[in-house]
């Protein structure tokens, strides 16, 4: 038995996945532009961090951008997968969490490389796919409860992302890069999320596992 009173899936759900993650990276792009103007503005065009001196912009860019990404696209998923799933506003806390998992790994990950590689290239060979799977794990953890084989969740995420490192390595155009950002990774988790809620768990099984 399906869960009642929820939305059956249908095509039109995969272009809506798409255009709403789009539109929440761009704009979670313009404010965290606005974000660091305003830093910018308060401590200057440069900081010293453990006595190197840094681009503020582009120390910050990665620490600011992460939660609001995460902020945009949780609000924005989640009104749409509300429509499909029950017991879902934790998703807005899910993924912003999500978005802040990789600080954590990233700054694990430069840690231990060796000296002399360069963290920026190994990074985008390596590391983007995994980036796009810690995203995805507080989610994951949601989605277990409410759909059936929500492991394809992490693995979507990581391919969409890893073929965002693979462009970024390839490509430095901006606007290459932030197309790749937008799209991506939403056509990816967007076709498996699509086959995920086509078939959910009915409301015995939601409610034993929640």
């Amino acid at each position: 038995m399906r869960i009642a009173n929820y939305e059956k899936s249908h095509w039109f759900f995969y272009l809506e996945w798409v255009v709403l993650n789009a539109i929440s990276v761009v704009v979670a792009g313009f404010v965290t532009l606005a974000f660091l103007s305003l830093i910018v503005g308060v401590i200057g065009d440069t900081i010293q961090i453990a006595g190197q001196t840094h681009i503020t912009e582009d120390f910050l860019l990665f620490y600011v951008f992460c939660p609001i990404i995460g902020l945009f696209i949780g609000i924005l998923q989640y009104s749409l997968l509300r429509r499909y799933l029950p017991h879902m506003p934790w998703w807005i806390a899910a993924t912003l969490l999500g978005w802040l998992m990789p600080l954590i790994v990233g700054f694990i990950f430069s840690a231990i490389l060796p000296h002399g590689l360069d963290p920026a290239t190994a990074w985008e060979v390596l590391g983007v796919a995994l980036l796009g799977m810690t995203i995805a794990l507080p989610q994951w953890w949601m989605l277990r409860k409410r759909v059936h084989n929500a492991a394809w969740w992490i693995l979507a995420n990581g391919i969409g992302w890893g073929m965002v490192g693979l462009l970024n390595h390839l490509s430095s155009e901006p606007f290459a890069i932030l197309s790749a950002v937008a799209l991506i990774p939403a056509i990816a988790t967007g076709f498996v999320c699509l086959l995920l809620i086509t078939f959910p768990k009915t409301e015995i099984e939601t409610r034993s596992s929640v």
